[in-house]
């Protein structure tokens, strides 16, 4: 599986393709194995969790790793790491780190690792 709209990972190009470093590597993988590879889009990570769960995929690109999902799926080594960021107003009482986060309302894209 992969994400719709996971730029650079997979992304959907002008022509409809779903292209990527993860579509790269994935080629590669099978040319060198001799494996054919079937692709499903899914949207966010909760759609690749229901697909695992389901037993509709065997395997997912861009999922990442946590204890929960550890207790059912196995993960390889990861070829990326990403940093983290945080936006916020220019007041004096801005988070300047994730733990001062703590009990304040967060917006993120559902099924999102944090």
């Amino acid at each position: 599986m992969v994400k719709h709209n996971a730029s650079p990972y997979s992304f959907e190009n002008a022509n409809g393709q779903i292209i990527g470093m993860n579509i790269d590597i994935l080629r590669l993988v099978g040319e060198k194995n001799g494996i054919h590879f079937n692709l499903v889009t899914v949207y966010n990570s909760a759609g690749i969790i229901d697909y695992l769960q389901q037993d509709k995929a065997q395997m997912a690109l861009s999922l990442v790793s946590n204890a929960q999902r550890q207790k059912w799926l196995l993960f390889s080594h990861p070829y990326s790491s990403f940093e983290w960021v945080m936006i916020t107003g220019n007041y004096r009482n801005a988070p300047k780190n994730f733990q001062q986060l703590r009990h304040r309302k967060v917006v993120v894209v559902s099924g999102h690792i944090l």
